[in-house]
């Protein structure tokens, strides 16, 4: 018989399993390809076993969320310690694309396959906030930061917005981060050089 440790560790290896069929399935066939039966077809369980583990769809599509978001904010967190705050700027912005690059299948989940898996991921299954809602908000909170230090020790930053700043940066970034996913083959400026070039023409801008 298995001893508890070794009982423990089959059952987040296959929990580890069911996430990672479960993410292949949802960027590769979309959400509606994302059934309890079908994953448990894939890890050869018996759907009533994957119960154990997860509750429904949205649960698996919530904890490959809480997952994502996690490694995000890890990608993020080092560039708090970079001043000036331009290149606080600077920073996040490279840190937030090469995690892109590094992690397409995730960021594809998080951030690119329809609004349904965003909203579990941000907003969880249920109403009221939840844990995903909180991290989406510190991953934001990591674009915010610098330009709130330029608003306070920059004269020339001193009537900005930063949440309207770390907005517009967001978005170009997912743009640049979309495209190298999407059509890297198409597009000839490395993802990293554009988010250079873009930050910088940003910033130059806001002043």
């Amino acid at each position: 018989m298995p001893t508890g440790s070794r009982r423990e560790r089959q059952r987040e290896e296959l929990r580890g399993k069911i996430l990672e069929v479960s993410r292949h399935i949802v960027v590769n066939e979309g959400i509606s390809a994302l059934t309890i039966r079908r994953v448990a077809q894939e890890v050869e369980y018996s759907p009533g076993a994957l119960y154990l583990y997860f509750a429904n769809r949205d649960a698996i599509v919530s904890e490959l969320g809480t997952q994502g978001l996690e490694l995000l904010l890890s990608y993020l967190q080092p560039a708090e310690n970079v001043l000036p705050a331009e290149e606080r700027v600077r920073a996040v912005a490279g840190e937030y694309v090469r995690f892109a690059l590094e992690n397409p299948e995730t960021y594809q989940l998080i951030f690119m396959l329809n609004p349904e898996v965003t909203r579990t991921i941000f907003h969880g299954a249920g109403a009221g906030e939840s844990s995903h809602s909180r991290m989406g908000e510190a991953a934001f909170a990591r674009l915010v930061e610098p330009f709130e230090m330029l608003r306070s020790t920059d004269p020339a930053w001193k009537d900005s917005h930063p949440a309207e700043c770390a907005e517009a940066l967001w978005s170009c970034l997912h743009g640049i981060a979309s495209l190298a996913i999407s059509c890297g083959k198409f597009v000839k400026t490395p993802a990293e050089e554009m988010a250079l070039r873009v930050t910088n023409a940003l910033l130059a801008g806001f002043e």
